[in-house]
C-alpha cells in the first residue's frame, strides 16, 4: 500500500498543478459479439450530433459542456447456414461527467499498475468482456441507451465486467448486453443510441475537448468490417481553429478524417479495427482572470535590436504572466504597440487587449515621448516584416495550418496521416512537417515561406530549442516515399 500512496504523491504535482480539473464521458463504441457464433459486422454508420439546446463553452468558467446524440447502426450478418442465437454487448465506461483533479487516463493506469505488490498478483486490467454481476444501480439515467434490432426495442441488461486497458474502460466499467437470435444468412439491422458529452481536461488557461469512437471493440466479428461511416458535427459553440487576442484554439485528430466546415468524417472499408478515432480541440485563453501585462515593465524589459525583439518581448511576458503561456507573433507585437501607446496616454487600436494590459505599475519608471518614437519605429519594422511573413504564408497555402503548430507541442508519427483524406492540404502540411524538427531544435529554415509560417507561431527562433522535440523525419520520409 505504501508504493500505491507514494505514486500518488509524485503524480498529483505533474499535470497543470493543483487547478486541473477533468470530466469524463462514455466514449462512442462498436457493439462487441461476447458469445461465438458465425456473425460478421457488413456495415456501421455512426453519428455523433450536438443534443440540440443551448449551452455555455467550458473554458470561460460560464457553464457546462455540450451534451452529444449518438445513433450507431449496425448490419450484422449471420454467415453460416445454421441458426445462431447470440449476445451482443455495447462496452461502457459508466463515469458520466464527474470531475476529477488531475489523473489523466495515462496516469491512472500508471497508478493502478503500481499498487501491484507482488508480481505475481492478476493485473488490474482485463482485455475480455466477461459479463459479472448486475450493474444497472451504476448506468446514469443521463446515458438513454437503447438497442433496437429491426425496429423493435431489445431488453437490455447492463453487467459489470473487468477493466480493460486495451478498450479504454478504466474508471467504471459497464457492458450493456442483449440477445440476437439470427437465421442462416440472415442480415439484422441494429441501431444504439445513447447520450453523452465531450471529454474535458484541463488548468489555468489550457483545456482539452475531446470526442472518441472506439472501434476496436469490433474487432471480435467474424472477418473484417465491410464499410463503417462515423461523423462527427462540432457543436457551434466548440471553439474553432484560432489565433485571436483573447484564445489561442486548434483541432487534432486521429486517422484521416475528411473535414468540412463543422463536420468531421471518417470512413473506412474492408478493414479489421486496430486502432480509435477521437478530434480534439486544443485551447489556450490568452487572457484569463487576473493575468495582466504591465507596460512600462514590458518596455523596459525588451531588447530592441531588431534580431531580439520580438523573441525578448515574447520571453517578458511569460515571466511577466502567472501561467508562462507562449503568445503567437501577432499578438506579441499587438501587445508592445498597445504598450507604447498606452504609456503615452493614447487609447491603444485594439480594445480587446485593454483588459489584459495594467493601469497601475508600483515604482515603475517612465517612458518619455522621444523615447516612445522610437520605439514605434523599431515596431513599425517588425510590422512590415511580419505582414511580409504573413503574406509568404498564404501564397505558400500555409495558413490554414497556423493554430494547428502554434498550440499543439506534442508530434509523433501518426501525426504524419492526419490530413491523408484531404489531398489538397495534405501537401502544404507535409512540407511543413518536414520543418519542424529543425524548427524545435531551434536551427535555421531554409525555404522563405516555411521560416515565415514558424516564425507566426511565437515559439520559434533561431538558435532556441523546444523542451520538446519530435523525432519524426524518418517516419516523415518513408511516408512521403510511398505517395
Amino acid at each position: 500500500m505504501r508504493r500505491s500512496l507514494t505514486l500518488l504523491a509524485s503524480l498529483v504535482p505533474a499535470v497543470l498543478s493543483d487547478s486541473a480539473v477533468m470530466f469524463e464521458f462514455p466514449d462512442g463504441r462498436s457493439v462487441a459479439l461476447t458469445s461465438s457464433g458465425d456473425i460478421a459486422m457488413a456495415a456501421e454508420s455512426v453519428t455523433i450530433d450536438p443534443a440540440g439546446f443551448d449551452y455555455e463553452p467550458w473554458y470561460d468558467g460560464s457553464g457546462w459542456l455540450p451534451m452529444m446524440d449518438v445513433e450507431c447502426v449496425f448490419y450484422l450478418v449471420n454467415e453460416s447456414e445454421d441458426s445462431r442465437d447470440v449476445t451482443v454487448g455495447f462496452p461502457i465506461d459508466a463515469r458520466f461527467g464527474d470531475a476529477y483533479t488531475v489523473f489523466s487516463d495515462s496516469m491512472l493506469v500508471a497508478y493502478n499498475d503500481s499498487a501491484r505488490s507482488d508480481p505475481n498478483d492478476r493485473e488490474w486490467y482485463d482485455t475480455g468482456l466477461a459479463g459479472g454481476t448486475d450493474a444497472s444501480g451504476r448506468v446514469p439515467p443521463e446515458l438513454q441507451f437503447t438497442a433496437a434490432a429491426d425496429g423493435e426495442l431489445l431488453e437490455v441488461f447492463y453487467r459489470t465486467c473487468r477493466s480493460s486497458l486495451e478498450e479504454r474502460m478504466i474508471r467504471d466499467p459497464v457492458v450493456a448486453v442483449w440477445r440476437m437470435h439470427f437465421e442462416p444468412g440472415q442480415t439484422r439491422r441494429l441501431v444504439n443510441t445513447y447520450r453523452t458529452s465531450w471529454d474535458y481536461f484541463g488548468g489555468g488557461p489550457w483545456g482539452d475537448f475531446t470526442v472518441s469512437y472506439i472501434l476496436t471493440t469490433g474487432s471480435t466479428w467474424k472477418g473484417p468490417i465491410g464499410d463503417a461511416v462515423i461523423t462527427l458535427v462540432v457543436p457551434e459553440n466548440i471553439p474553432v481553429p484560432q489565433l485571436s487576442d483573447t484564445l489561442q484554439a486548434c483541432w487534432e485528430w486521429s486517422g484521416s478524417p475528411w473535414i468540412s466546415g463543422d463536420t468531421v468524417t471518417w470512413t473506412f472499408s474492408d478493414f479489421e479495427p486496430v486502432e480509435d478515432i477521437s478530434l480534439t480541440v486544443m485551447t489556450v485563453l490568452t487572457d484569463p482572470v487576473d493575468e495582466r501585462v504591465y507596460p512600462i515593465s514590458l518596455l523596459e524589459k525588451v531588447n530592441w535590436e531588431s534580431d531580439s525583439l520580438l523573441r525578448s518581448a515574447g520571453a517578458a511576458i511569460q515571466e511577466m504572466i502567472t501561467w508562462s503561456q507562449q503568445y503567437h507573433s501577432e499578438l506579441v507585437l499587438r501587445l508592445l504597440e498597445a504598450s507604447v501607446e498606452f504609456t503615452q496616454g493614447r487609447v491603444p487600436p485594439y480594445p480587446t487587449l485593454m483588459h489584459i494590459i495594467s493601469a497601475y505599475e508600483n515604482g515603475s519608471g517612465y517612458i518619455s515621448g522621444e523615447k516612445a518614437a522610437v520605439m514605434m519605429s523599431a515596431l513599425a519594422i517588425e510590422r512590415a516584416v511580419l505582414e511580409e511573413d504573413v503574406s509568404l504564408v498564404e501564397q505558400a497555402g500555409y495558413a490554414p495550418f497556423l493554430p494547428l503548430f502554434t498550440v499543439k507541442y506534442q508530434w509523433d508519427a501518426d501525426d504524419i496521416r492526419m490530413y491523408a483524406s484531404q489531398p489538397l492540404l495534405e501537401g502544404p502540411y507535409l512540407e511543413l512537417l518536414s520543418g519542424l524538427e529543425t524548427a524545435k531544435t531551434g536551427g535555421r529554415l531554409e525555404d522563405p515561406a516555411i521560416d515565415a509560417f514558424y516564425s507566426l507561431t511565437g515559439w520559434y527562433h533561431p538558435g532556441d530549442s523546444s523542451w520538446y522535440a519530435p523525432s519524426i523525419s524518418g517516419a516523415l520520409e518513408e511516408y512521403m516515399s510511398g505517395l
